[in-house]
């Protein structure tokens, strides 16, 4: 059984150990996949008397920048999102090297991982179109998929998703108020220009990493290995 408290405290304790390299690797990671998000985002002053012509000229440099966003984000993001939770999954056993974050690259499951996030996210996509509610509901029933993933990149696609499944039954909605009490430290770093909201991520994602490493047990457990 975990509570919010112990959860943070474990991971404010594993983190003084290697605060600014975590920081490091989410910074980076979060200026990719905002430069990513607004690469599909052009900025034109539509007005009355705008011509026929450059609306569609707006519309084709809308249309081939959510492309390359996309691509970018399947091809590139995804493998680094499961780099960076390999980071801190590593870190908290002691080894802390940011080189974590490029993993995905090199150790041979580049495919596998591309394709499970790839998979994870359509899934969630889908699920949205029923209306809002259902894909956030599968959005926290794959919450665990980037850990899993980072832990073990060859893991079989189905696998992963199934015990994202067992990690998360009855979890979803104390995962999702977890995730909410971080609210106040965003908020608070906003008001220092936006940009003190950096500094609470590592925090956010070492708590997240904790409560990996209690939800796994219920796979262990589930599979007698434990």
């Amino acid at each position: 059984m975990w509570t919010r408290a112990s959860l943070k405290m474990e991971a404010k304790q594993h983190l003084s150990r290697y605060y600014w390299k975590a920081y490091v690797v989410t910074l980076l990671l979060g200026l990719l996949a905002g430069g990513v998000g607004n690469a599909g985002i052009v900025n034109v002053d539509v007005t009355t008397g705008m011509s026929l012509e450059l609306i569609r000229l707006f519309l084709i440099a809308f249309a081939i920048g959510s492309v390359i966003s996309l691509v970018i984000g399947i091809f590139l993001t995804n493998i680094l999102t499961v780099g960076v939770k390999r980071f801190f999954l590593c870190a908290r056993l002691g080894d802390v090297s940011i080189d974590h974050m490029l993993d995905g690259f090199r150790n041979g499951n580049y495919g596998n991982v591309l394709l499970t996030m790839f998979l994870m996210q359509l899934k969630v996509f889908l699920w949205s179109l029923l209306f809002i509610v259902p894909g956030i509901i599968k959005a926290y029933e794959y919450r665990m998929i980037p850990y899993i993933l980072g832990e073990n990149p060859s893991i079989d696609c189905d696998e992963a998703f199934a015990q994202s499944k067992v990690m998360m039954e009855g979890e979803k909605w104390n995962t999702f108020v977890l995730e909410l009490s971080f609210l106040g430290w965003y908020l608070l770093g906003v008001l220092l220009c936006g940009i003190g909201t950096t500094f609470v991520v590592p925090y956010q994602e070492a708590t997240i990493t904790e409560l990996y490493d209690k939800l796994r047990l219920k796979v262990y457990r589930r599979s007698g290995s434990y």
